[in-house]
């Protein structure tokens, strides 16, 4: 978002706005995905634990 908002000379609640508005209606709309065949899920680092926080992993889900 940063990137994208320095990009473009917003601030990044400008690119996160567009983002929500953009991507709310995909996410309620419950024929985006349709019928799943298969399911992928992979646990990725994020952020290496240190002194201040654990690892922090994220969870990706690929439909098929």
């Amino acid at each position: 978002m940063a990137s994208v908002a320095k990009e473009f000379g917003v601030t990044w609640a400008t690119v996160m706005g567009s983002v929500r508005r953009h991507g709310q209606p995909l996410i309620d709309d419950p024929e985006r995905v349709g019928v799943v065949t298969g399911l992928g899920i992979d646990e990725t680092s994020f952020l290496k634990a240190n002194a201040q926080h654990h690892i922090k992993l994220v969870t990706g889900f690929v439909v098929a």
